[in-house]
């Protein structure tokens, strides 16, 4: 279940922060893996994730968030690093072999353009 290797990368970030190691952002990833997540994707089984199921995610997301304290696309790159985060442990465990592919990160952010080089 996605519940059980979200659960493991929470952890596994909280021992990293207990030792000193943890960068800032990862209290970002439990607030979303958390909040989120496991909320929407945590009874499923990881391996029955499709890019339908990310669809849906993302229109349940956006009913859901309500307005945070940081900008979409600020939140979208939280998902998606948390996400990340989730699935290659399942990778790591077996539950996802390596070479199916997997649906990507729920996000949905806009590119931003690099400005010009100043002369």
């Amino acid at each position: 279940m996605f519940v059980a290797v979200a659960e493991e990368a929470i952890a596994a970030m909280q021992r990293a922060f207990d030792n000193g190691r943890a960068r800032t952002s990862f209290r970002d990833y439990i607030f979303d893996i958390n909040k989120y997540l496991i909320l929407f994707f945590g009874r499923l089984p990881a391996t029955s994730i499709r890019y339908e199921t990310i669809e849906h995610f993302a229109g349940w997301h956006e009913s859901a968030m309500g307005n945070g304290s940081c900008t979409e696309d600020q939140h979208h790159a939280y998902h998606a690093s948390a996400y990340n985060r989730v699935v290659n442990l399942a990778r790591r465990h077996g539950l996802i072999p390596a070479e199916r592919a997997f649906p990507g990160p729920p996000i949905d952010a806009e590119h931003t353009q690099a400005r010009p080089a100043f002369s």
